[in-house]
């Protein structure tokens, strides 16, 4: 049995329709957790937690922040407020780390930028 570590919390994962986000989503709601899943990827999400009452699904793309803070608004609309943030959201460019461009560089790391002011008092 699992230890129920996250009852009657609310976790934020971006990215959280497959890969690591998804595995994220998967053990906070199995620890209890009601989660909010921030992703661009709408059909992923209805095919993964379609029916699951602890996962609430979002379109969310973490690059535009005025949609993160539109979703982060909702979030705490409908929950009240948000205690756990899964900052899991990115890309990767196949290429050689020393020739990635600075167009590039900014498009991977400003995923989660966002996401993580968006939550700071």
């Amino acid at each position: 049995m699992e230890k129920q570590r996250f009852i009657d919390k609310v976790a934020i994962v971006t990215g959280g329709a497959n890969g690591l986000g998804r595995g994220m989503t998967e053990q906070l709601v199995k620890e209890g957790a009601q989660v909010v899943v921030f992703d661009i990827e709408d059909d992923t999400m209805e095919e993964v937690y379609d029916g699951n009452e602890r996962v609430y699904c979002m379109h969310c793309d973490v690059r535009d922040y005025e949609q993160v803070q539109e979703c982060v608004a909702k979030t705490i609309e409908v929950f009240d407020h948000v205690d756990v943030l899964m900052n899991n959201a990115g890309i990767t460019h196949r290429q050689n780390f020393l020739e990635c461009s600075q167009e590039g560089w900014l498009d991977v790391m400003g995923r989660c930028s966002p996401s993580s002011k968006s939550q700071i008092p």
